[in-house]
């Protein structure tokens, strides 16, 4: 759920990443063979601390918060591209993503960034590390952690498969198996970087979504050997029917990508029976199997379908949804991806924009007072809302708050 940048700012960014050194591989005897999950390590290219703070001025010139950044940039990073061993709904594939490391010698946490919606296989993080979209997290490691940036299954290694769009099991067991795969980068690969135990971590969108996920399952025992110091999420769908709902309350709606995402996800995954006839009007119906094959932007699959929601879903299924028992499968299926409220004992940061047309700050307002009701406390679970920030606006300054956020929980910046 990212449309994100400024055409000027992209030019600016790419003009300052001049400064990346060609990809190289490691030449030795495969160390990975006695590891559980890391199966190969690639570094892509190493980020000087002059041209991190270079870029950050930059940015800082269209995003002023920026600038607050800059004071914590203390290393060189290195970038690689790592595959490790995971499951999708049980069957074993192999994922990818970006492992970020100072190249000083310390004791670093890891931190975990989770990405919004993506549909094109050559913006997955591990095959287009360039992309704008992950340039700023990648910098992050110069700022004293081991960034992780997973690809999530149905990108990188794993495109031959469907992607899972917001479906919590294999979201979470993604990325926590990345986290077992970084261990062992630790001992084979960087060296020089040996993990403490504490664990950070962010997304925006979708990520923001899977960043709420993670910090339940996480802080309910789901990646042992971490300890869950706080979390930071931007503009994640949360209740994913009242979502739904919401949409097909409305007249039209920007991204209707976002809702035959997530029907052909649910539906390859088997999580409802319905056909897509049953939810869609033709000609989109038809269209939707063909739409996320990995060479389309949400934009060009946008033009495919309609932002007209009357022309765009059945009218049984709209005034269905909510009671009639044809549906109750679609409807279970997404409050199971949903994140349910729960008390919560570390920190975490809700962010949205109160312009946002896509996912709406709504969502975001209740699920933080229904975390307060559940019984986490109001200084543990905290809420801003960016005046008039669209979704794509709304990016940059979550990602700054959000970063300030974590690292003052280090709590020796």
């Amino acid at each position: 759920m990212l449309r994100l940048y400024r055409n000027s700012v992209l030019v600016l960014i790419t003009a300052a990443l001049a400064i990346f050194a060609g990809s190289c591989s490691r030449d030795k005897d495969d160390p990975f063979s006695d590891n559980l999950y890391l199966l190969s390590a690639e570094k892509v290219f190493n980020i000087p601390q002059a041209g991190i703070i270079n870029l950050l001025t930059i940015l800082a010139s269209a995003e002023p918060g920026v600038s607050g950044l800059t004071q914590y940039v203390e290393h060189d990073v290195d970038v690689w591209r790592i595959t490790y061993s995971t499951t999708l709904y049980g069957e074993s594939i192999t994922a990818s993503g970006l492992v970020c490391v100072p190249s000083s010698p310390g004791d670093y946490p890891v931190l975990s960034f989770q990405n919004g919606t993506n549909t094109e296989h050559a913006n997955a993080p591990s095959v287009n590390p360039g992309n704008f979209s992950y340039q700023l997290v990648e910098n992050v490691a110069s700022m004293g952690f081991v960034v992780i940036i997973p690809d999530y299954p149905g990108f990188g290694s794993s495109d031959n498969k469907a992607h899972p769009y917001l479906l919590k099991e294999p979201t979470v067991r993604a990325v926590t198996d990345m986290l077992e795969a970084v261990r062992e980068f630790d001992t084979d690969v960087a060296l020089h970087a040996d993990l403490t135990d504490d664990l950070y971590l962010f997304g925006y969108s979708q990520g923001g979504w899977a960043t709420i996920a993670l910090h339940r399952a996480v802080e309910q025992g789901g990646a042992a050997g971490y300890t869950l110091k706080g979390s930071a999420a931007g503009a994640g769908p949360t209740d994913l029917p009242a979502m739904l709902e919401g949409f097909m309350a409305a007249t039209t709606y920007p991204m209707p990508s976002y809702m035959a995402y997530i029907a052909h996800a649910y539906k390859t995954y088997n999580r409802f029976t319905q056909n897509y006839i049953d939810i869609f009007n033709e000609p989109y119906a038809s269209r939707i199997p063909g739409l996320f094959n990995g060479t389309l932007s949400t934009g060009s699959i946008n033009d495919e379908l309609t932002t007209d929601v009357e022309a765009l879903l059945k009218p049984a299924f709209r005034s269905g949804f909510s009671s009639d028992p044809v549906f109750a499968g679609v409807k279970q299926a997404l409050t199971d991806n949903g994140i349910a409220p729960w008390k919560t004992n570390i920190p975490l940061l809700l962010i949205h924009g109160d312009g946002d047309t896509q996912v709406p700050a709504a969502g975001t307002i209740s699920f933080h007072d229904d975390m307060i009701a559940a019984g986490s406390s109001s200084s543990v679970v905290l809420l801003e809302i960016i005046p008039g920030a669209d979704h794509g606006d709304g990016l940059i300054p979550a990602a700054v708050r959000s970063l300030l956020f974590l690292i003052a929980l280090t709590g020796n910046r």
